[in-house]
């Protein structure tokens, strides 16, 4: 990865980054302090704001509108103004059900505010991007003012959260404290990982899952992709639970994938902005989404990955994140060509997201097991380097071969039969006899499957046992010179390696399965301790 798959740390107390003075900027004359005060009054209850849309997000706009500029107000707001911040995600992050979102979703466009108070007034006087009706009162309730009601509040907090991504480790909390009263500074939002999931990370990351279903923007993965990267391992398991966040992520990905169809097919283009902008724009909300995949490449494991790509397809029915990372890898650089003036960032937006998807890509080409050349030669390296670097590649061969032996799955592709629940072992392939299947059904949808079908494996699985003569059920590990072992034997060790994607692509399309069931254990009762352990071990490096 290049640097910025980690951010470089920097001291969050140093004194010289401590804004001395807590004057705001303000954008359209009014005044911020009462913006913030009025944020804070809005949220004290995160289940029912206080005040309306239109006045909430004139705050926003007040305290972090574009032209005050980067960073604007927020060391200000982090260091002297906490309080908005944490009002803001409370709002942003409480549990809610989806008819509760619904409700709020509703209730927020309902104006109850004092118009006598000069300054409320001014808030429903600036422009927000909320629509209203004929008469000005009453705000409009459609799908993009629900997703304007939320988009303002999720930048105001995203902002914020960017510093802390730079400045390290939030679990260093306590040291941060000591530090800070040694120093005489105050703590900046966010102290701890726990200012980014106040209700903890499953219901916080479920409940942004939620707020994405109405927000579902480039913005709105940056957000969850920066809280994923501050808090780290508790967000995989709510995220990977989520039965939204993993289709949001192919489907705000995808929404770069229309952008780009659009500019480059002829008739379909719309709008007057240069080509240049919008490519640019392709690249910089590209990287929003990235920000997720390199949290999940860095915190998950293969099997964690696979159910990722698989719930992406099941949750939006868009394809999967392999595929994903396929077309973005041939769009973005065309895109990135297009760019004639020199954009500040841009090359380095393009690089790391031409990295992170090549990554991501060549991780789940692996794990899948997938064959041939038509993905992008950028993930056929990245995998093929994945199995170089791997175990001895005759060994993996035999471990998978191993496996086999002693498994009590049913071998068709996605079929979810053990012998456990059929109550009954099952017949294995009559020509390698190695891979088991539940029905004469299974095993001719196996033999044939488009991605790796078993006919193609067979024989060189067959040719394996015999040559280094496996017995049905192997109880020895193979020997650390494996590869050399089976060179004496006459076994190529393109075989080994094609068969151990054979087992990889088929354990791929078992992981929806429960644990206990996907788990490859001793078919036969009475095996001793020795050959159990031999089985765990194999299961483990083989995964």
């Amino acid at each position: 990865m290049t640097s910025r798959s980690r951010p470089v740390h920097v001291d969050i107390l140093d004194a010289a980054i401590v804004p001395k003075s807590k004057k705001l900027l303000s954008y359209g004359g009014l005044d911020p302090i009462r913006a913030v005060a009025t944020l804070v009054d809005c949220f004290e209850d995160p289940a029912k704001p206080k005040y309306c849309a239109q006045c909430f997000q004139a705050c926003v706009v007040v305290l972090a509108h574009y032209t005050l500029g980067w960073p604007g107000n927020v060391p200000v707001l982090r260091y002297h103004f906490p309080d908005v911040y944490d009002r803001c995600i409370r709002f942003l992050l409480f549990p809610r059900t989806e008819l509760e979102m619904d409700a709020l979703a509703s209730s927020v466009f309902e104006c109850h505010c004092d118009l006598s108070d000069d300054f409320l007034r001014d808030l429903h006087d600036m422009p927000t991007g909320i629509m209203v009706d004929a008469d000005g009162k009453n705000i409009k309730r459609d799908e993009e003012n629900i997703r304007d009601a939320f988009l303002l509040v999720i930048s105001l907090v995203h902002n914020g959260i960017q510093p802390a991504m730079e400045a390290g480790n939030l679990y260093k909390a306590d040291a941060h404290a000591e530090k800070a009263a040694r120093k005489g500074v105050v703590l900046p939002w966010p102290e701890s990982i726990h200012s980014l999931i106040p209700y903890g990370a499953r219901e916080s990351i479920l409940a942004l899952g939620a707020v994405i279903q109405k927000t579902p923007l480039p913005l709105s993965a940056g957000f969850l992709g920066s809280i994923m990267d501050c808090v780290r391992e508790p967000t995989i398991r709510p995220f990977l639970e989520s039965p939204t966040l993993s289709g949001d992520v192919i489907g705000i990905a995808n929404i770069q994938l229309i952008s780009w169809t659009m500019l480059t097919t002829p008739g379909m283009r719309s709008g007057r902005s240069p080509e240049g902008n919008v490519c640019c724009k392709i690249i910089t909300e590209m990287k929003n989404v990235c920000l997720v995949l390199r949290v999940l490449i860095s915190l998950c494991d293969d099997d964690e990955l696979i159910r990722f790509n698989r719930q992406a397809k099941e949750q939006m029915g868009q394809g999967n994140i392999l595929e994903m990372c396929n077309h973005a890898l041939g769009y973005l650089p065309q895109a990135y060509a297009k760019i004639r003036r020199p954009v500040p960032g841009i090359t380095t937006d393009f690089h790391y997201c031409v990295e992170i998807l090549s990554i991501m890509g060549g991780r789940l080409h692996f794990a899948l097991g997938h064959q041939g050349s038509k993905w992008n030669q950028l993930i056929l390296d990245r995998s093929r380097n994945l199995l170089i670097g791997r175990i001895d590649m005759g060994l993996q061969g035999y471990e998978a071969i191993f496996a086999f032996s002693h498994s009590y799955l049913c071998w068709a592709p996605g079929c979810p039969n053990t012998f456990t629940s059929a109550e009954r072992k099952f017949s294995k392939c009559a020509r390698c006899e190695r891979v088991a299947y539940c029905s004469k059904e299974c095993q001719l949808r196996g033999w044939k499957d488009p991605v790796s079908p078993h006919k193609a494996i067979c024989p060189k699985i067959a040719h394996v046992v015999k040559a280094l003569q496996i017995t049905a059920k192997p109880t020895q590990r193979a020997r650390d010179d494996f590869s050399l072992h089976c060179l004496e034997r006459g076994v190529d060790l393109v075989d080994m390696v094609e068969i151990c994607r054979h087992y990889r692509y088929l354990r791929g399309t078992h992981s929806a399965r429960a644990p206990e069931d996907a788990d490859i254990t001793l078919a036969e009762d009475g095996h001793d301790d020795q050959e159990k352990q031999s089985a765990d071990f194999t299961a483990e490096t083989c995964m």
